[in-house]
């Protein structure tokens, strides 16, 4: 992966707020050059971002391309290729496609290195046609994997990344709330998966403990806003509440080392979907505690992520912890965490994404 014309094809736009796709395309661009392709819109226009990276707006040719016969589906995709190179005046030599609703069935690029990578159980529009005109497949949980290798057998396990902060100019971040220990979450939170109902008798059973929730609760670049702020905040009682809005990438490794517990809370109608958290080697970085609603890929990692087998039994999971935060707060778990994180570096996972694609 050095010194090639990689399309990143995302599901989420490019934008202030970074996820895996983001973070692939930054950490890819320092060896090549990278084109991100936002999701379709009626701009089309070209903007440079970071040296090697630029993010491309696009208006599709052609649609409902999935309703049509296997053949015309690859050679109308081809078509759209062909012009993405003409407007930027270079040719692919990998194509990694992150959304299975788009550009699905890559059969007619036999010239380029095909790249189908699920990171979202819910991305399963077109998964199978992707999968199996893909050179390799890759998933971030068993279940992902399971499913692709149904069409393809050369699917892989390549774990969440983790993100090491680049910048070197930043403030130290003091959380906010008068009380000492501090529980932070994570993530959008506008998505309707959220188990706000869990977290308020949470709140309200820990009055001296401070909750802080980082993140956009709103329309944001990783997608519409799923759920008005409104319906959640009013659930939220107390001066112990504290939502801080969207932080920076580059700024959140700081806000999670100056928790003392990191949450997780998804409602169990999404435990399925929500097996191995995005957000989740950003929290092993930090090395906190992580209290977690069910996620099956962890299952058996205690020393890095402890759950409740039900929702129901999270408050008293996390009680449980907070009366013996010093216990799973140790030098040896913290060590523990931040080295599965380290082992996993988006680096790391281009380097072994690498090694795959050699064996080809």
């Amino acid at each position: 992966m050095v010194g090639k014309v990689i399309l990143i094809i995302s599901p989420e736009s490019w934008g202030k707020l970074y996820v895996s796709k983001h973070h692939y395309a930054l950490c890819l661009a320092e060896r090549n050059q990278v084109y991100f392709l936002n999701p379709p819109g009626n701009l089309i226009k070209i903007t440079e971002t970071v040296k090697n990276l630029k993010v491309i707006d696009y208006k599709p040719m052609f649609k409902g391309i999935r309703f049509l016969p296997s053949a015309l589906q690859a050679y109308l995709t081809k078509q759209q290729i062909l012009r993405l190179e003409k407007r930027v005046q270079a040719k692919f030599d990998v194509v990694w496609n992150f959304d299975s609703s788009r550009f699905f069935n890559l059969k007619s690029l036999i010239n380029k290195f095909r790249i189908a990578h699920i990171v979202d159980l819910n991305q399963n529009i077109m998964r199978g046609t992707l999968a199996s005109t893909s050179d390799l497949c890759l998933g971030v949980t068993n279940g992902i994997c399971e499913q692709l290798k149904k069409f393809n057998p050369n699917t892989h396990l390549i774990n969440h990344g983790y993100h090491i902060s680049r910048s070197k100019t930043l403030n130290k971040v003091k959380l906010p709330g008068r009380n000492n220990i501090k529980a932070l979450l994570l993530g959008n939170l506008s998505r309707f998966s959220i188990d706000w109902k869990i977290l308020n008798q949470v709140v309200k059973n820990s009055p001296n403990v401070d909750f802080v929730f980082i993140g956009p609760a709103g329309k944001s670049n990783l997608g519409p806003n799923e759920m008005s702020s409104q319906n959640y905040l009013s659930k939220t009682e107390g001066n112990n509440v504290h939502f801080t809005g969207a932080v920076n990438s580059e700024e959140i490794h700081q806000w999670l080392e100056q928790a003392d517990i990191l949450l997780i809370s998804f409602k169990e109608d999404f435990h399925e979907q929500q097996t191995n958290s995005h957000k989740l080697m950003q929290y092993f970085g930090a090395g906190k505690v992580v209290v977690a609603t069910y996620t099956a890929d962890f299952k058996d990692r205690p020393e890095l992520i402890l759950m409740s087998e039900n929702n129901s039994a999270f408050p008293e999971l996390f009680n449980q912890v907070l009366n013996k935060i010093d216990y799973h707060n140790s030098k040896e778990y913290i060590t523990a965490r931040k080295n599965f994180a380290l082992d996993n570096t988006y680096q790391k996972q281009i380097e072994r994404i690498a090694k795959l694609i050699d064996t080809l």
